[in-house]
């Protein structure tokens, strides 16, 4: 093969190689364009179809403008500068600022601008738009609905509690007041309000659970959290007994403010869930490589294998009970958004055996 016909084939080569990179610009499915720096307010001279699409303006009536056509009243000026600045400086950057189509409907765009580099200098961008509206309106969506939680939140925490607190007060005072004969009628109204005050607390720890950050964890002691625990179901329980195997490990673990609720609500569950007449709790704790493994085992009915994945899930409920069926559901979203577990152990005699896994901090 003779060297001109070589160079012909390498010619035709690149030639099909530049018409496919052409295609492949053209009919991305988003807006794509090219900016040239040299010419005077760096003009656009490529826009692809997605661009089209997107914005509405043809190609001859998008090229040889600057792109702040697609700007209007609402566009902020924050991200406008940051493009600005990035060009300057011959830098790459992204942003997210609203548009306006050719119709005059506005969207979002996220807008990447990026220097196509040459063997001197910078002379022209290439930009990528994306319509993220959609994206967006649930962001705005999501923020709603956090603050009305937050708003419930408080009221529940305040408001609400504080007045059960206060019936609650009141309906002691009164006992010694009402004949033997009608105090089946002041004990139900306690019962009621007891409960009311605990449907309370679970509202708020959902609440708390909906509302937090789970990156936003740092480290918590997690003997101290364990053995404040068990003081207050030792309180709350005065027929309970819990006993805590060896001792627990002096170590932090990677939680949050809500790592109490996921042991109160395991100790609890081994308590409302115990039919035995002298109801037993062990707790244990142990270190394994970079985690830590809490057992909470009692001896109440246990719970059958075929059951022990829904016991997780919200709402569900032992036969029989009236709690809320969030507990375990509860439970199992704070140990996985720490970055652990929940499991329940398999084949280990009477009762139940919780197994908490967290990471160590």
């Amino acid at each position: 093969m003779s060297t001109e016909t070589t160079l012909i084939e390498s010619l035709k080569r690149r030639a099909n190689e530049f018409t496919l990179k052409n295609r492949a610009l053209d009919v991305a499915p988003i807006g794509i364009t090219i900016a040239d720096l040299s010419q005077p307010d760096e003009p656009l001279i490529y826009v692809n179809d997605g661009f089209v699409e997107l914005t509405g303006y043809t190609k001859s009536e998008s090229t040889g403008r600057n792109c702040r056509f697609l700007q209007g009243d609402d566009t902020a000026e924050k991200p406008v500068a940051r493009m600005r600045e990035a060009i300057e400086n011959r830098d790459s950057v992204t942003v997210e600022l609203k548009n306006y189509r050719k119709d005059g409907t506005p969207f979002w765009n996220q807008v990447t601008l990026a220097p196509i580099p040459d063997e001197h200098e910078v002379t022209y961008y290439v930009g990528f738009q994306q319509d993220i509206t959609q994206r967006k309106q649930f962001e705005k969506r999501l923020t709603e609905q956090r603050d009305t939680l937050e708003t419930l939140n408080a009221m529940v925490r305040h408001d609400i509690r504080n007045d059960l607190q206060l019936t609650l007060s009141s309906l002691e005072l009164l006992e010694p007041y009402i004949a033997d004969s009608e105090k089946k009628h002041l004990r139900t109204a306690l019962d009621s309000t007891q409960q009311a005050i605990q449907l309370t607390v679970a509202a708020r720890d959902i609440a708390d659970v909906l509302l937090r950050d789970g990156a936003d964890t740092h480290a918590v002691s997690l003997e101290l959290t364990l053995l404040d625990e068990i003081e207050s179901i030792r309180t709350e329980y005065s027929t309970v007994t819990v006993n805590i195997e060896e001792s627990l490990p002096s170590v932090d673990v990677e939680a949050d403010k809500m790592l109490p609720s996921l042991f109160r609500n395991l100790l609890k569950n081994a308590v409302i869930h115990n039919d035995t007449d002298e109801p037993r709790i062990t707790v244990s704790a142990a270190t394994h490589d970079e985690t830590v493994q809490v057992r909470i085992a009692d001896n109440g009915p246990g719970i059958p294998a075929d059951q022990r994945e829904d016991v997780f899930e919200k709402g569900t409920k032992g036969e029989g009970s009236d709690g809320t069926g969030i507990g375990l559901y509860l439970v199992k979203r704070l140990a996985e958004g720490y970055g652990g577990s929940v499991t329940i152990a398999d084949g280990e005699g009477d009762g139940t055996t919780f197994i908490v896994t967290l990471p160590l901090a």
